[in-house]
C-alpha cells in the first residue's frame, strides 16, 4: 500500500479504504490521480480514488449496494452523475473529501487525467495502462500555439463590451455588468495563460504564483453591483489590456485593428462618470 501523504487523516482514510475495497475479489485495482498521486497534498487537499472492477456485471452490483458499504465514519456523501457514471463525493470525518470513482478495464479514464498512481493491481494489463497514461501525459505537455487572428478578434470584442460596460453603469444598471464581467475577465486571463504557456488560466493557487501587486489587479476584476467597484473593474481591465498588448507586441507581430483614439475615448468616457 502506497503512503499517500505525512498528513494522518489523510493517510488513515485512505488506508482504511484501501483495505476494504482490496478485499473484494473482483475488484482488481485501485489507483490515484491529482495531488493524491503527485505528492502534492496539503491538508485540505482531495482524495482522488479509482477502483477498478472486473466486469460490468460486479461493478453495478457493487454499485447498487453503496449505501451498504462498510466505510469509516463519514458526515456526508452524493452520487456526482453530473460529473461521470459510477462517481461518488463523501465526506469523511473530520474533514475529508474522497472523490470515488468506479471503472471497468474498458472504461479507464483517458491520458488526460494522469498522472496516476497504481496502488493495487491484480492484472498486468492495469499496470500498462497506468505507465501508458503517464507516458503520454507527459508527452502531451506542449506550449499552446498562439493564434493571431483570435487575439486581434478578442481585442476588437472588449473594446465593444468595455463601451457597452460604461453604457450600463452611466445609466445605473449596476447588476447586468457585475453579472457579466467575467467575460471581460476572461479575455485577460485567456492572454495570461497564452504567454505563460497555458492552455487555459488555472485560478487554482494563483496566490502562491503571482506578486501581491498583480493578484490586486486581478481581484478588482471581480466587481460588486456598485457604481465606484464597475468603474475600478473596468479601468484596471483596460491597463492591464495596454499592458498586454505590449508585451504581445514583443512576443509576435502583430498589427491591432482597435485604434488609440477609440481607446482614449473609452477611457474618457468612464472618467467622465465617475
Amino acid at each position: 500500500m502506497v503512503t499517500i501523504h505525512s498528513f494522518s487523516e489523510h493517510s488513515r482514510i485512505y488506508a482504511d479504504l484501501q483495505r476494504y475495497f482490496s478485499s473484494f475479489p473482483f475488484i482488481t485495482g485501485i489507483f490515484l490521480s491529482g495531488s493524491s498521486a503527485v505528492d502534492t497534498m496539503d491538508q485540505y487537499s482531495d482524495i482522488d480514488m479509482g477502483i477498478v472492477f472486473e466486469s460490468t456485471e460486479s461493478l453495478e452490483k457493487f454499485w447498487e449496494e453503496r449505501w451498504d458499504w462498510e466505510l469509516p465514519t463519514w458526515f456526508h456523501r452524493f452520487d456526482a452523475d453530473h460529473v461521470k457514471e459510477h462517481f461518488i463525493i463523501i465526506l469523511f470525518e473530520p474533514d475529508i473529501k474522497v472523490d470515488l470513482a468506479l471503472y471497468t478495464k474498458d472504461s479507464l479514464p483517458p491520458p488526460e487525467g494522469a498522472p496516476f498512481l497504481l496502488d493495487y493491481y491484480k492484472e498486468q494489463e492495469l499496470k500498462t495502462w497506468c505507465e501508458n497514461s503517464n507516458k503520454l501525459f507527459h508527452k502531451e505537455q506542449k506550449k499552446p500555439e498562439i493564434n493571431v487572428a483570435e487575439i486581434i478578434h478578442d481585442d476588437e470584442r472588449v473594446w465593444a463590451w468595455l463601451f457597452y460596460s460604461y453604457v450600463h453603469i452611466a445609466r445605473g444598471e449596476y447588476y447586468a455588468i457585475a453579472a457579466e464581467f467575467s467575460w471581460l475577465r476572461g479575455i485577460v486571463e485567456k492572454w495570461i495563460a497564452y504567454f505563460q504557456y497555458e492552455m487555459k488560466f488555472d485560478t487554482r493557487r494563483l496566490e502562491f504564483l503571482f506578486e501581491k501587486d498583480d493578484l490586486e489587479n486581478l481581484g478588482k476584476l471581480f466587481p460588486l453591483p456598485q457604481k465606484e467597484s464597475l468603474i475600478t473593474a473596468c479601468q484596471t481591465l483596460i491597463t492591464l489590456l495596454l499592458e498586454l498588448r505590449l508585451y504581445i507586441e514583443s512576443q509576435i507581430p502583430i498589427t491591432w485593428k482597435t485604434t488609440l483614439h477609440c481607446i482614449d475615448k473609452i477611457k474618457w468616457f468612464l472618467d467622465k462618470i465617475k
